[in-house]
């Protein structure tokens, strides 16, 4: 199979599995849900299944037209090959999961603090509510410009098509499911949160409390926040009642996905974060099984706090 096919078929299957995950969930989440929604449910899934219609069509053009070319630009910098690595297949294995897991953690990073890219990701911000579908809502470039990115660091790395499929199919399903509003009991969230980003963490960083938001970027594995001392905890208790969304924009709610599209084209659309300005090491509390860090300005440097229970 060449790259061109690839990533056509790679891509395809990113956009069945979320849309089917999204449907089965659907019982589940009015089963035992956490939060009573704040926006009318046919209003939502009328902004967000749009915005995922576009955004994977421009994906599928993309994967057919560009992402060969970038991958073999990324491919002629020599600069390292996974494929070629000496190592076990099982060890390259999971070193590949995270390289590629840690180039999406830095890019999410990046939509937040460059203003350019915040006019895009902020739409995937703007739901009121978090739910399966939250997973589904992003502007269509914002998806263009993460398979750029990503499709250059594969080819950069050397990075094996398995790797790149497997990593994608797990992000296609755990998009939808860490968005997901369901009561998770707090004994599977404390093992859980060990190995992968569940919804009770992925929910502050949808929260409208700029304290919270600008933390918990990670995709599938929560070890880079921990790394970038942005990890935050709060118990799922405390998250029932959290405003979620745009403090500036609390409409989006019931915005058709047509009005979020333009709304990236908005005059002043950067002022929900500092723009351009590297990521702060706000002070971080809350009970969490994982260490979390504690800014001490009065030193500039950072002191390593316990765990708390």
């Amino acid at each position: 199979m060449d790259s061109r096919t690839f990533y056509l078929t790679a891509t395809a299957a990113q956009i069945v599995l979320p849309f089917l995950l999204v449907v089965l969930l659907r019982p589940l989440e009015l089963t035992l849900p956490l939060r009573q929604s704040a926006a009318p449910l046919p209003l939502r899934w009328w902004a967000n299944v749009p915005l995922a219609i576009a955004s994977n069509a421009l994906g599928i053009l993309g994967s057919y037209t560009l992402a060969d070319r970038i991958g073999s630009y990324g491919a002629s910098f020599n600069l390292f090959s996974l494929a070629a690595a000496p190592l076990p297949g099982l060890l390259k294995f999971i070193v590949g999961l995270l390289i590629i897991d840690a180039i999406a953690f830095f890019k999410h990073v990046l939509s937040h603090k460059v203003g350019l890219l915040w006019r895009l990701h902020q739409i995937h911000h703007s739901d009121v509510d978090c739910d399966g579908s939250t997973g589904l809502r992003h502007h269509a470039l914002e998806g263009f410009v993460t398979l750029c990115v990503l499709t250059f660091g594969f080819g950069l790395l050397g990075m094996p098509f398995a790797i790149i499929a497997t990593y994608g199919a797990t992000m296609a399903i755990h998009s939808v499911l860490s968005h997901a509003n369901v009561a998770i009991p707090a004994w599977l969230n404390r093992v859980l949160c060990w190995i992968v980003v569940t919804p009770e963490m992925h929910r502050l960083h949808h929260a409208a409390d700029p304290k919270l938001y600008d933390s918990n970027y990670g995709e599938l594995f929560p070890y880079w926040d921990w790394l970038a001392r942005t990890l935050r905890a709060k118990p799922a208790a405390e998250q029932i009642k959290m405003p979620l969304g745009l403090t500036n924009r609390p409409e989006t709610g019931e915005m058709s996905a047509l009005e979020l599209t333009l709304l990236a084209f908005e005059p002043n659309r950067d002022n929900r974060l500092e723009i351009g300005v590297p990521l702060k090491r706000r002070a971080l509390t809350g009970a969490s099984p994982l260490p979390v860090v504690k800014s001490v300005r009065s030193r500039g440097r950072p002191e390593r706090v316990k765990r708390m229970r």
